[in-house]
């Protein structure tokens, strides 16, 4: 069984300012990197067999923050947030007052409306699974660490956890938060899996 650790990045200065940040490009503010040391620390003491971490910067800066000098992180953009196209950088607010039209075609039906300029459920999906399967297939018995975005998180939760991405709102995940994935394939090849509560490795207190 492949237990898969999807961390998601610090805060930033757009999701303190509610703003849709998608594939833009925001650094982590000075809570986001006080969220990233606080992961070093949760995950300290487990020994992973590989590391990736999505290549925008607040997810990388994460990650090496999370590394230090002990865990090397590779490199995939298909862990990357959903592309938010022509919305990103801008307020749920704004998009309502001047795209109101398209913005209820994509909460009508995002799985397949993307974003002007921008990109469907559907296709950060797909990518998803292709990344998140390659690494279950690779270490079938590993510990695999994965620093990406909410996004990603909440679309591989809903189709391999509740059976679909028309649940992805029902899953919940924080900046600087864990989610537990224990993930294996099942006789017919498909992949079952579980979401699991992540607790932090304790150092054994010593009279």
């Amino acid at each position: 069984m492949t237990h898969l650790y999807l961390v998601r990045h610090g805060e930033t200065a757009w999701n303190a300012e509610g703003r849709y940040q998608g594939q833009a490009n925001p650094v982590l503010n000075e809570q986001g990197i006080a969220q990233a040391h606080r992961l070093a620390e949760m995950l300290r003491g487990i020994e992973f067999d590989v590391a990736y971490t999505s290549d925008l910067e607040r997810a990388r800066s994460t990650a090496e923050i999370i590394g230090g000098d002990e865990i090397f992180f590779f490199t995939d953009p298909r862990w990357r947030e959903l592309s938010f196209g022509a919305w990103e950088g801008k307020r749920f607010e704004e998009i309502a007052e001047h795209d109101s039209e398209r913005l209820r075609d994509w909460v009508k039906d995002p799985t397949g409306n993307p974003p002007p300029e921008g990109e469907s459920l559907r296709a950060l999906a797909e990518r998803v699974k292709e990344a998140a399967s390659e690494l279950c297939t690779e270490y079938p018995d590993g510990n695999v660490l994965v620093v990406t975005h909410g996004g990603p998180i909440r679309c591989l939760v809903a189709e391999w956890v509740l059976g679909g991405l028309h649940r992805m709102s029902d899953v919940h995940t924080e900046l600087g938060s864990v989610t537990l994935m224990c993930v294996q394939r099942d006789e017919s090849g498909q992949w079952l899996a579980q979401v699991q509560e992540f607790e932090p490795v304790r150092e054994a207190k010593h009279a």
